[in-house]
């Protein structure tokens, strides 16, 4: 449905400014707060493979754009995440907490090891220390927390507008 997609990029616009605004106030460590990540895990099991790609892109893009980072860095690891959960969608079971905290916090881990061998290639093996192992610890355990709350709170807007979370929609 095209106002799914839509919301969901809207979402995504609204949590990558609530993410970079709160990583100056709230942050462990040097570790800020993914929402995108959890984002895509949302996407990946409640639409179908092209509104989670949009969304991923769109968000990667988003970040991006309100980072200093490079333009579509963030975006690829975000689309490889949605790809490879919308095919595992069907062995899963996607309103069990567990397996949405554990999906977050995979994607979550998944995006900050594409993040640091990025870092490596561009400024060199000096860089990474146990401290950035710390920060992805953070990073991975702060997201596979918030993943089930945003399930829940996404369930909930989508109800709001009248369709049914989780139904896959038509291409």
């Amino acid at each position: 449905m095209i106002l799914n997609r839509t919301l969901l990029i809207f979402v995504a616009l609204l949590l990558v400014v609530l993410q970079s605004t709160l990583a100056n106030v709230v942050s462990l460590a040097g570790a800020k707060i993914e929402l995108l990540p959890a984002l895509v895990v949302y996407c990946s099991m409640s639409a179908s493979l092209p509104t989670a790609l949009l969304v991923a892109f769109c968000g990667g893009m988003f970040q991006d754009v309100l980072s200093a980072g490079r333009l579509g860095l963030s975006a690829l690891p975000l689309c490889g995440i949605a790809v490879v959960f919308t095919n595992f969608r069907p062995l899963l079971f996607r309103d069990f907490w567990v397996i949405q905290a554990v999906l977050g916090g995979l994607a979550a881990f998944a995006a900050s090891v594409w993040m640091v061998l990025c870092q490596l290639v561009a400024a060199g093996p000096n860089t990474v220390t146990l401290r950035t192992a710390f920060t992805v610890f953070w990073v991975v355990v702060t997201s596979a927390l918030l993943t089930p709350l945003l399930f829940r709170l996404l369930d909930r807007l989508i109800r709001f507008i009248g369709h049914e979370p989780g139904k896959l929609e038509p291409y």
